[in-house]
């Protein structure tokens, strides 16, 4: 905390303990919570960047469902923009998070983190329904638009 002050950064130390991105993410957290604890908003939205820039890189670790389910469970209900972003990854991904073999049980064991991540879920699908109806409306269109063009050719040939 005392470093980001003077280099508006912060490193995680030892090079042995962050060559485990698990305890990269879980010190990630950590610094956000100490952020949190004492109001340091630019540090805290630093922690913020770095343990969704983790999320999104360590999709395929064993472990990321624990991970995720500490990260969670750690962060204050408050705290909207870091749940959401971890709810927004997990739902992207959920096929990826419940092919880990504890993927399931983290949802069963966290009922709000397996709501949060359901309606991102159902979200994500209104989102490619509407997305496919449009391209259906905008096919229809293309085809109608071709047909009258050829009908137009047709008569002045």
């Amino acid at each position: 905390v005392l470093s980001f002050f003077y280099l508006q950064d912060y490193s995680l130390g030892d090079s042995a303990a962050t060559s485990d991105s698990n305890e990269v993410a879980r010190r990630h957290l950590r610094v956000y919570l100490a952020a949190d604890k004492f109001g340091i908003q630019l540090l805290q939205q630093l922690a913020t960047a770095r343990i969704i820039d983790w999320a999104n890189s360590n999709l395929m670790s064993g472990t990321y469902p624990g991970v995720i389910q500490d990260i969670w469970c750690s962060i204050p209900f408050h705290e909207n923009k870091l749940r959401d972003a971890i709810s927004d990854i997990v739902s992207a991904n959920i096929r990826d998070f419940l092919g880990h073999a504890s993927g399931d049980t983290v949802l069963i064991n966290n009922p709000d983190f397996a709501v949060a991540v359901l309606k991102r879920v159902a979200e994500n699908e209104d989102r490619a329904r509407t997305q496919n109806d449009r391209l259906a409306w905008d096919k229809a269109r293309l085809t109608e638009k071709l047909s009258d063009k050829k009908k137009k050719s047709k008569t002045h040939v």
